[in-house]
């Protein structure tokens, strides 16, 4: 077993991600296949080093050529795994093409597992529907060349770019794996990303970067708080729609205070929402709320109102309420996800947190 990854006369040997699993013979064919022909010119006896799937190196030999495919038999298995133990996913708002290509090319250099484009307020540039599949997909072909070029065993997966809202809600890396969320927000001034390294031992870090405009308040902050929270015992909260605007038009600008609420109605028909919460810095789970709700409340002028909130709105007013009411989102949780979460719940309960925002 060994290897060093040159061809004799010390030409570096190409590397290529393999759909399969390594056997004494397989078959390249698709984009690498056309690259070694048409590009590299290669011709049999030539080698190159093969990683399959289950992360497996090997230097094979190149035997035949057809029209799309090239046949190949195994030389040697190679021990040469270079992949960190520690996973690292990279969530970076969108920047100017040409910098989001060198952030892919050198996150893929550096070790990250998992690239995630984000949309925030602040980022400079737009895509529509079509732009957006047509640059993940070029971000993916960035992070693939990486990958072979700086010898890595395993390729980097780029997600489909999406908004920081829907991004934060989701719970796709809240799973068994021990994971730490650190947001790199310009205005803490307390805790760097270096003591939060220092204090963790976690087996996988999401590490959410901001665009050059940096995040906004709104962003770093919440989309509502209620009095309870902040150590006041009145039935009032707010709430911000706006970073729903794009999802929902009817949220662009929805800024609302609601002073002594008391929903009265809620709709049977439920939608499950991904939840965090202020109080609760870190922690995510999913809660079933009522697709619609009426409500009565006054405004911050005091005129009554009787209004019926659906959708996102609804969702966001039940979660504050629930506040007024001496209810958190982890009270509505299943007791066996509960119960997966009691050592996250027991170190906020100590002291053992961070977070963007003051909570003292």
């Amino acid at each position: 077993m060994g290897g060093n990854g040159h061809q004799p006369g010390g030409c570096k040997v190409r590397r290529i991600f393999y759909k399969g699993i390594l056997a004494d013979t397989i078959e390249i064919s698709g984009a690498d296949a056309h690259h070694l022909m048409h590009v590299m010119r290669a011709k049999p006896g030539q080698e190159v080093i093969v990683v399959d799937d289950e992360n497996q190196v090997a230097r094979m030999e190149m035997t035949g050529f057809t029209s799309d495919a090239v046949t190949m038999k195994l030389v040697e298995r190679l021990d040469a795994d270079t992949e960190s133990p520690i996973r690292l996913v990279l969530a970076v708002c969108l920047l100017k093409a040409d910098k989001m290509d060198f952030v892919v090319q050198k996150a893929v250099e550096l070790g990250v597992n998992c690239i995630v484009p984000v949309a925030s307020h602040n980022c400079v540039v737009r895509y529509d529907s079509k732009k957006a599949v047509q640059r993940q997909q070029r971000w993916q072909k960035i992070a693939d060349e990486a990958a072979k070029q700086c010898g890595r065993t395993a390729l980097v997966k780029v997600m489909p770019i999406e908004p920081l809202q829907q991004f934060l809600c989701h719970a796709w890396y809240e799973d068994d794996m021990d994971s730490e969320f650190l947001f790199c927000y310009e205005n803490e001034e307390n805790v760097s990303v270096r003591d939060c390294l220092q204090r963790t031992t976690s087996e996988r870090y999401l590490l959410l970067i901001g665009p050059e405009g940096g995040f906004t308040l709104e962003e770093a902050e919440g989309v509502g708080l209620a009095a309870p929270q902040i150590g006041k015992d009145i039935r009032l909260f707010i709430v911000d729609c706006t970073p729903w605007a794009e999802e929902d038009p009817s949220c662009a600008d929805y800024k609302r205070a609601f002073v002594n609420p008391e929903i009265y109605e809620f709709s049977e028909e439920k939608k499950t929402y991904n939840e965090g919460c202020l109080s609760f810095p870190g922690i995510h789970a999913d809660v079933a709320r009522s697709l619609s709700i009426r409500m009565r409340y006054m405004d911050t002028d005091f005129v009554e109102h009787d209004e019926e909130f659906t959708g996102l709105k609804a969702w966001v007013i039940q979660h504050e309420y629930d506040h007024i009411e001496g209810v958190v989102f982890t009270d509505r949780i299943a007791p066996l996800r509960r119960q997966l979460l009691k050592s996250k719940l027991l170190n906020l309960a100590k002291g053992k947190y961070r977070c963007a925002y003051k909570t003292r």
